[in-house]
C-alpha cells in the first residue's frame, strides 16, 4: 500500500477506476471475482481500516468480511463484470509456471491489468510459513489481493508481499515474492458460506495471452 490510512481506496476488477472528485485516494489494491453474486476477494490489508472502497467504474462495495490473521477479505460489488476466477482442487507444485494478475502502481501506469509470469520458487513462505507460496511473478505496490493462476487459468494464489530490500541481508533481493495459497482461501469461503467453483481439471493449457 502506498501512504496512511484515510477515507477512500480504490479496488481494481477490471480496469482502474477513477476518486469521487471530491476525494483523493491514497493507494490502490486488486480484487478478482469468485462467483457470480458479486463477491471478490481480496487482501485484508487491502481494505482493512478504510472507510469506503470504489471498484472498477465507480461500483459501491458493501458487506466485507475479513480474515485479518489470514490477510484475506471478501466484498460484495453492486456491478458484477463477466467472468469469475476458479480454484484448482489441487495445491500448486514446486517449480510450476504461474502468471499473476494485477494493477500496481496505479498512480503511475497505465490504467490496464498488467501480468506477469514466473514460477512456484518454494512451497512455503518466509520462515516455513505454510500458508504461502514464494512466487517469482514480479509484483509492485497495487498487486495485493490479484489472483495467481496456472497454465489451465485455474487459481493458486494470491498475491500478498514482496520481500523488502533490506532483509537481503546485503544483496538486494530480486523476485522473491508471496502469495496465498488458494487452499486457505477455500476454507475461507466455506467457513462464510460464499460459493465458489473449481476449475476442470481436464482443461487445456492456455498461452499467457489467453490466461485472462
Amino acid at each position: 500500500m502506498i501512504g496512511r490510512r484515510t477515507s477512500t481506496l480504490l479496488i481494481a476488477l477490471g480496469m482502474l477506476i477513477a476518486p469521487a472528485a471530491a476525494e483523493e485516494p491514497i493507494g490502490t489494491g486488486t480484487a478478482f471475482l469468485i462467483n457470480s453474486e458479486g463477491w471478490a476477494v481480496t487482501n485484508a490489508h487491502v481494505v482493512k481500516d478504510c472507510t469506503r472502497v470504489t471498484a472498477t467504474g465507480g461500483s459501491t462495495t458493501s458487506d466485507v468480511k475479513m480474515d485479518v490473521g489470514n490477510d484475506l477479505a471478501v466484498l460484495r460489488i453492486s456491478a458484477v463484470p463477466a467472468g469469475v476466477v476458479r480454484l484448482r482442487h489441487a495445491g500448486a507444485r514446486l517449480g510450476e509456471d504461474i502468471a499473476a494478475f494485477g494493477y500496481p502502481l496505479g498512480s503511475v501506469l497505465s490504467s490496464s491489468v498488467k501480468v506477469t509470469t514466473g514460477n512456484v520458487n518454494s512451497l512455503m513462505g518466509l520462515g516455513d510459513d505454510t500458508r504461502y507460496l514464494q512466487i517469482s511473478t514480479p509484483i509492485q505496490p497495487g498487486n495485493s489481493g490479484g489472483p495467481v493462476v496456472d497454465r489451465r487459468g485455474a487459481l493458486v494464489g494470491i498475491t500478498t508481499a514482496t520481500l523488502k530490500p533490506e532483509a537481503g541481508g546485503g544483496a538486494v533481493p530480486q523476485n522473491v515474492n508471496f502469495a496465498l495459497r488458494a487452499t486457505l482461501l477455500q476454507t475461507f469461503l466455506e467457513s462464510r458460506g460464499i460459493k465458489f467453483e473449481y476449475a476442470p481439471e481436464d482443461a487445456a493449457e492456455l498461452h499467457t495471452a489467453e490466461a485472462d
